[in-house]
């Protein structure tokens, strides 16, 4: 089974749902970009905030500031991991295959309205990082996470504005990883638009299948 993974997609597709999911079940680290930089914002670092600036807008963080967190993350898993929201740009897979040989690549495909609907209703968990959906995956008790119990979040940058920003901001820069990892032969896609299960009955199959 491959356990060197990649999860691919706009905002909004599932990603991380999905590599919570799958990284509890086959026991692999998930590394999630995103969470680490807002990390490093909660925190007030100096990285975290000129990341900030660029996350307020809608826009990508430099690779620069990206790169210098993920490579440490990705030599510290030696027992498999799955990156979720990163590569964006074909300057970082580059420097994403320098680092380290990925094995497959996930591809979340879903429609802009879908994606739209699922952050501007999504919650999250400020310990657990478990996210949820008002509409779609709601938590069993309103406002609190099943896992741990804690208050959900609304992030700030969930707001429809800035969203489209973003789903626009992923065709013009992030969308070219597909043709990317296609031509590798690493990448599966999957029907994101479906429920949470068939999404990640789909995804098992291509990890365990060449």
């Amino acid at each position: 089974m491959k356990t060197r993974l990649v999860f691919l997609g706009p905002p909004g597709a599932g990603k991380g749902t999905q590599a919570i999911v799958i990284a509890k079940k086959y026991h692999l680290a998930r590394i999630a970009t995103g969470d680490i930089l807002r990390d490093a914002i909660g925190r007030g670092s100096a990285l975290g905030l000129k990341a900030k600036e660029f996350m307020d807008r809608g826009d990508l963080v430099p690779d620069d500031v990206v790169n210098a967190i993920l490579k440490d993350k990705i030599h510290n898993t030696p027992d498999g991991f799955i990156i979720d929201g990163y590569p964006r740009t074909i300057e970082q897979a580059n420097f994403l295959q320098s680092a380290i040989e990925i094995q497959r690549v996930i591809y979340f495909d879903a429609p802009e309205e879908i994606l739209v609907q699922r952050i501007v209703n999504r919650r999250v968990c400020p310990v657990c990082n478990a996210v949820y959906n008002k509409l779609e995956n709601p938590p069993a008790v309103e406002g609190k996470c099943d896992l741990d119990g804690a208050e959900l979040f609304h992030r700030t940058d969930d707001i429809e504005e800035v969203t489209r920003e973003r789903i626009k901001t992923f065709w013009q820069k992030t969308a070219p990883l597909v043709d990317y990892y296609f031509h590798k032969g690493l990448l599966a896609k999957v029907s994101a638009e479906r429920n949470v299960g068939e999404v990640t009955a789909e995804i098992e199959f291509a990890i365990q299948t060449e």
